[in-house]
């Protein structure tokens, strides 16, 4: 039961891209193991780890004003006109994506040795 309200709980983050299948996936799984307080203490460390690093990426590459302000355009008009990508592949490339999964490691990893 746990798995399906997570999933239902983030599906809103896939439909905007946010996260992926794979990710929902494995935070449910982390969740319906740890239980509902514990698993969600850990996906909200995962959280902040995830944020810290991709903030400091986004410094160092020094893209972080660009990619700002893509995301307040994303949000303002892209749910109207569908047509603006916040990330498009062939302009963005695959440097400034990170895969969520070893953040969830991370922070399970340090809930279970606090």
């Amino acid at each position: 039961m746990r798995f399906f309200v997570v999933a239902v709980l983030c599906f809103p983050l896939f439909f905007i891209r946010v996260l992926g299948a794979g990710d929902i996936k494995i935070l449910a799984v982390v969740i319906g193991v740890l239980g509902e307080q514990a698993g969600f203490f850990s996906c909200i460390l995962s959280f902040l780890i995830s944020s810290s690093y991709g903030l400091f990426k986004l410094i160092r590459k020094r893209s972080l004003k660009k990619r700002v302000v893509c995301a307040f355009v994303y949000l303002m008009y892209g749910k109207k006109m569908r047509q603006i990508p916040y990330w498009n592949l062939e302009q963005d490339g695959y440097e400034m994506t990170m895969p969520l999964a070893w953040s969830i490691w991370l922070g399970v990893l340090i809930y279970l040795l606090l």
